[in-house]
């Protein structure tokens, strides 16, 4: 959304257009959605989050001042939320990372090349392109918050830096340097899972 009309719908919204209310929630809603899903990895969980994300964008949007994007502002509730939920059910499922949304032409990296191949695969392949995902899947949700939160929006939806920056309310820097070690987090998670049915047979 250009910055001119984004400045329009806000002032419209706090002018109380519930019009302009309802346009605003009902083109974010899915995008929203989609970020509690891969922070919390359950479907339901994810519809909580979300639902009380937008009654929180609902109550604070007469506070929103314009120092970040408004989307910016908007999935930050939605992480929020959902790292509440996180906090209060102890969540600890594996992210779903089916169907990505937002992808823009970023690296290739761990957690898209696990999902991108498009072919059709034979029945051997599948179950183990199957399998890979359920390890990056359980890998990322293994994750601290922090780490999971930058791969998320950097890897998963595609975001720049400064809109990441922007969500997190820290500079580009740290963005850069989290996602640095979030990746290797991420890179070491998978490798020892990938390691752990050799252990087992070595063992037997």
């Amino acid at each position: 959304m250009a910055h001119q009309a984004e400045e329009q719908l806000i002032a419209e919204i706090k002018a109380g257009n519930k019009s302009a209310l309802g346009m605003l929630l009902e083109s974010q809603q899915s995008r929203l959605y989609h970020v509690c899903l891969r922070m919390l990895g359950n479907a339901d969980d994810a519809s909580e989050a979300c639902q009380d994300a937008i009654v929180k964008i609902i109550q604070s949007i007469g506070d929103f001042r314009g120092e970040s994007r408004l989307s910016s502002w908007m999935i930050r509730i939605a992480m929020n939320q959902s790292l509440t939920l996180m906090r209060r059910q102890k969540v600890r499922r594996a992210v779903s990372l089916e169907a990505p949304v937002g992808a823009r032409g970023d690296q290739a990296t761990e957690l898209r090349r696990s999902l991108a191949d498009g072919r059709e695969p034979g029945p051997a392949q599948r179950v183990e392109w199957d399998e890979r995902r359920e390890r990056v899947a359980a890998a990322l949700a293994s994750l601290d918050p922090d780490h999971r939160r930058v791969l998320v929006l950097r890897d998963v939806d595609g975001m720049d830096y400064a809109q990441i920056a922007e969500v997190l309310e820290v500079a580009v820097g740290t963005v850069k340097s989290r996602l640095f070690r979030a990746r290797a987090a991420l890179r070491e998670r998978i490798e020892a899972m990938e390691a752990e049915p050799e252990l087992g047979a070595a063992s037997g």
